[in-house]
């Protein structure tokens, strides 16, 4: 918790997304792109890209 809120990252949308995406990795799989710090630069990129919501006007 402390970490995001260090990192600037809501610490329940953080552990959302840790853990929808965990079960869908293998045993072996890397997870460093899942550490709060990391998850700070997916969720800037997700804002960037245009949504449904946002397109249709």
């Amino acid at each position: 918790m402390l970490t995001c809120r260090a990192c600037g990252v809501e610490p329940l949308a953080w552990l959302r997304h840790a853990l929808t995406e965990l079960p869908q990795r293998t045993e072996d799989a890397d997870i460093d792109d899942l550490l709060p710090f990391n998850f700070a630069k997916t969720a800037a990129a997700s804002d960037q890209m245009p949504s449904n919501s946002k397109a249709i006007r």
